[in-house]
């Protein structure tokens, strides 16, 4: 299946990701997830060209060892990935490898608990941890720095998510698991080619059925 995603729905994207996350234009972001994926196209490929924001590009998110020194070498603020990437740099480097490090955002992966012991040991970055899909572009909802920590976070501004239950009859109460449907600018169109139709009508609105379960 081909995501298409347009030109609005990654600027879309970017911005609730900055507010989201209060990022400044003098913070240093390391780069070094792939760009033919989602989260590394959006959040560490065009989020920092487009704002000003000095970008650290480092090849292999494998290279633990050498990204933990990166961080120290070039003085990164943002670092962004996978909670297992994070946790493998962490494990690799020193508590002064990590001393500039102000926020981690972490996705794609449900972070465990272990991930966020390890960040408060090695550092006094916040780690905050969020949930995307690609046909979102990808981010849907992180949790704010500086703020509680529940879950996967809150919506980006102008996203909207609703809990249904899996026939799609009524919405779910609050703590009931059920379908996790999602409205916003940044919510691809389609699909390339017209092999399943992902959205579905709830509550008389068009909303993309993410095919994930959670609750509120």
């Amino acid at each position: 299946k081909g995501v298409p995603l347009s030109h609005g729905n990654i600027l879309s994207n970017i911005g609730g990701c900055l507010e989201a996350l209060d990022v400044k234009s003098s913070y240093v972001l390391y780069s070094f997830l792939p760009p033919f994926h989602s989260f590394g196209l959006t959040a560490t490929t065009l989020l920092p060209l487009l704002t000003g924001m000095k970008n650290v590009f480092f090849p292999n998110p494998n290279a633990s060892r050498k990204i933990a020194a990166g961080c120290r070498r070039w003085g990164v603020t943002l670092l962004a990935g996978t909670p297992s990437f994070i946790r493998n740099i962490y494990l690799a480097g020193t508590k002064e490898m990590f001393s500039t490090l102000e926020i981690v955002v972490s996705g794609a992966e449900r972070a465990p608990e272990t991930l966020f012991e390890l960040v408060a040991q090695k550092s006094s970055a916040e780690l905050c941890e969020g949930y995307g899909i690609t046909e979102c572009s990808p981010v849907v909802c992180v949790n704010f720095p500086k703020k509680m920590h529940s879950g996967v976070g809150q919506p980006l501004s102008g996203v909207k998510i609703a809990i249904a239950s899996e026939d799609m009859q009524r919405e779910c109460a609050e703590g009931d698991r059920g379908l996790i449907l999602i409205q916003g600018p940044n919510v691809f169109a389609g699909y390339l080619t017209a092999a399943s139709d992902p959205f579905v009508t709830f509550r008389g609105e068009r909303w993309y059925n993410s095919g994930d379960l959670g609750f509120m």
